[in-house]
């Protein structure tokens, strides 16, 4: 079905297809396309395409200064193995669609899932995003399945997408690229959130990484998504993120609220006066609230006269200035005396990789020899 400059258009129920002889075929057309300028307020609802290349296309046609396809509408449909579910483009570099929503879509599709070329304020909320194996000359080998490229202000979240524990390989689940998609003197993507996914990965190898963004790109965060490797959740695994150039407005938080790591160190033999690392965290991209406690080991007829603790991204310094929970003490100690550390928040959201913080102690001791073990535990706040 071609709808050429449509506007106002309400789809309502009923399926197309194109035939199940034609799944896995180069030429098997797209389902209901929309094309043109002047396309405006579209809806459809409650609607099915099966066996098509591409199952919904939106493609803006419009000559230089001219209006093109905007406020466009998904909801509650689907597309039934097809080869990409919807995708988005125009044919003109200085105009972006704009204003569409794909609002519990249900996509089962070979080659991708939304391939957003060229678009603006997109939202895909909720719905189911499967992948199949190769059929004809359809294949995930090598295909970014959700693909922002000229995209900008777009929102994914809430999306359960699983590649139904099958032995699949593609390039990447998710693609936020700088990539021109075929329009000269492209941009990259901007202003891309991908939060609170259900990611299912059982079976899924990846070229890239589940979720790429590309050098180019700005303003991306990527926060509260589950991976579960067939229904268990478990931290994200080493080819979920590819985290290119990062920039001031991106941030990457590769875990869940409520995250904990803990550490619980052995003894460390303490040097007169010198900083000593005492236990290590390391931290994913995010913010974390961490507290520990450092206790004093010194051996029989050793006396300590000051007692100092802090957290440190170096492994043998304080902070320079009193902070990251710093305590310094003095007096005289025989025993095993235990003191606090923090608790103190680390924010992590600019880092591409995980970052350690140290529990560090120092002491001044005479008469013998002294150590130092320490408890700890990190939570993660985003």
């Amino acid at each position: 079905m071609v709808l050429v400059n449509s506007a106002g258009t309400m789809i309502d129920g009923g399926m197309l297809t194109a035939g199940p002889s034609r799944k896995g075929l180069a030429n098997a057309g797209d389902g209901i396309w929309f094309r043109g300028t002047n396309t405006f307020v579209n809806r459809i609802q409650n609607t099915l395409t099966q066996y098509y290349r591409i199952g919904y296309r939106f493609q803006s046609t419009n000559p230089p200064n001219m209006l093109g396809l905007e406020d466009q509408s998904l909801i509650n449909s689907a597309a039934g193995e097809v080869g990409t579910c919807i995708r988005i483009d125009s044919d003109y570099k200085g105009y972006s669609p704009l204003q569409y929503v794909a609002d519990n879509f249900s996509c089962d599709s070979y080659e991708g899932h939304v391939d957003a070329q060229q678009v603006s304020h997109l939202s895909i909320k909720g719905g189911n995003w499967l992948i199949h194996p190769t059929t004809g000359s359809w294949t995930p080998a090598g295909k970014n399945f959700f693909n922002f490229c000229r995209a900008s202000t777009v929102r994914l979240e809430g999306a359960w997408i699983s590649n139904n524990a099958q032995p699949i390989g593609v390039r990447s689940l998710i693609n936020i690229t700088a990539d021109s998609c075929g329009i000269p003197s492209g941009t990259g993507a901007s202003d891309v959130q991908i939060r609170n996914n259900k990611i299912e990965y059982r079976g899924l190898t990846t070229s890239a990484a589940m979720i790429v963004k590309a050098a180019g790109t700005s303003g991306v965060v990527v926060a509260g998504n589950l991976f579960t490797a067939f229904f268990r959740p478990g931290p994200p695994p080493s080819n979920a993120f590819s985290w290119a150039a990062s920039d001031s407005q991106s941030a990457l938080y590769q875990g869940l609220a409520g995250e904990l790591v803990q550490i619980s160190s052995p003894p460390v033999d303490m040097i007169d006066g010198k900083v000593r690392d005492i236990g290590t965290f390391s931290l994913a991209p995010g913010v974390w609230s961490c507290h520990a406690q450092l206790q004093l080991l010194p051996a029989s007829g050793t006396k300590v006269r000051v007692f100092q603790g802090a957290f440190s991204t170096q492994s043998t310094a304080m902070p320079v200035a009193p902070g990251q929970g710093m305590f310094m003490e003095t007096g005289e100690w025989s025993g095993g005396e235990i003191r606090s550390v923090g608790p103190f928040v680390f924010d992590f959201t600019t880092k591409a990789a995980s970052s350690p913080v140290h529990i560090v102690g120092a002491a001044s001791f005479a008469r013998g020899q002294l150590q130092m073990n320490s408890v700890g535990q990190c939570v993660r706040l985003r």
